[in-house]
């Protein structure tokens, strides 16, 4: 069986997408999606749970976010899930995951806002310079 990351997300904008410039020029957009999971309590009434999710866009994805979507936005993300390894000034590492987004649909239409929809994601899904290291994995 082939081996298969695939990441699909419904939930809302915790923010305004936050844009980032590479040295190579290219705009980076960071998201924060907040996802529901809904749960009997011990009473059985519905509990909440959120879990928040960083996700990162690049490319013509990248654009129609920071063009497009807003904090509280109904979207939908599909991508793949990355590990990030920093290693701070001491020596220890530190491990951040992230949905790398190749489409992004939004669900709230705006007047004069540009045509929504999924976009597919032109970038290299391994841009040079990207920080994942396979030796460095965990376990």
């Amino acid at each position: 069986m082939k081996s298969r990351n695939l990441v699909l997300l419904r939930g809302n904008l915790g923010g305004d997408p936050e844009s980032q410039v590479l040295p190579s020029g290219e705009r980076v957009a960071k998201l924060r999606l907040a996802t529901n999971t809904y749960l009997r309590g011990p009473t059985g009434e519905r509990v909440a749970r959120t879990d928040w999710h960083r996700v990162e866009a690049w490319g013509r994805t990248a654009e129609f976010a920071l063009t497009s979507l807003r904090k509280g936005d109904k979207v939908q993300v599909m991508g793949v899930l990355r590990q990030d390894v920093v290693t701070a000034p001491a020596g220890t590492k530190k491990y951040f995951v992230h949905v790398r987004a190749y489409e992004v649909e939004s669900f709230n239409p705006r007047p004069g806002a540009p045509e929504r929809g999924p976009l597919p994601n032109t970038a290299d899904p391994d841009p040079e310079g990207a920080s994942f290291v396979e030796e460095e994995m965990p376990f």
